[in-house]
């Protein structure tokens, strides 16, 4: 295996080339292990301003359609799911106070329609945690003792609810899954298979 340094991964995550899901979930959600999330809106704030300085060849319009705007929709993309996965990181001021500075490109880069539907995303992401973390916290207050209470539970919540409360309670097995295991694959593996 070959290292990269950061700058490079930011380059990866955000190429207009490469789609990889698997790289981008895994770096959003063991960034904080190697890189603090205000030098990572720098580092996106400098992919995206680095691009003007590209087009060397080829017509402005092709530049734009086939490199610029894809590299920036996914630097936005990577935005919201790092907003999906770390709620609260985004309601603190001085990682708002950084993050004002992509905003700012992204509204004089793709237009003041692109930049309202970016930052309501961003702010739908955290409320839409909070309403999550609203509701499993009224879930883990009701302790239900009968099996009526179970059935009741089950008939006046939404699917997507229960499937939720599902997911947590599996939650710690794979809070116990190394950092190591999860950027190796190691699931992939015929040794590591459960047989």
């Amino acid at each position: 295996t070959t290292a990269g340094t950061l700058e490079d991964l930011i380059v990866y995550l955000t190429s207009e080339n490469t789609s990889d899901i698997s790289f981008r979930d895994s770096f959003v959600l063991t960034h904080p292990t190697f890189v603090d999330p205000i030098k990572l809106v720098q580092l996106l704030c400098d992919r995206w301003s680095s691009l003007e300085e590209e087009n060397s060849t080829g017509s402005q319009q092709d530049f734009t359609n086939t490199k610029l705007k894809p590299i920036r929709i996914k630097i936005m993309g990577f935005v919201k799911i790092w907003a999906d996965h770390f709620p609260r990181l985004f309601l603190q001021d001085e990682f708002l106070s950084a993050l004002n500075d992509l905003s700012a490109l992204v509204s004089e880069g793709m237009g003041e329609k692109v930049y309202k539907q970016f930052t309501e995303s961003i702010v739908n992401s955290s409320k839409h945690s909070r309403t999550k973390k609203r509701i499993l916290q009224s879930i883990l207050e009701l302790s239900p003792t009968k099996d009526s209470d179970c059935v009741k539970f089950i008939l006046e919540n939404e699917p997507e609810v229960i499937a939720q409360q599902i997911t947590l309670v599996d939650h710690q097995i794979f809070c116990n899954i190394a950092i190591s295991e999860l950027l190796n694959k190691s699931w992939t593996r015929k040794e590591t298979k459960l047989k």
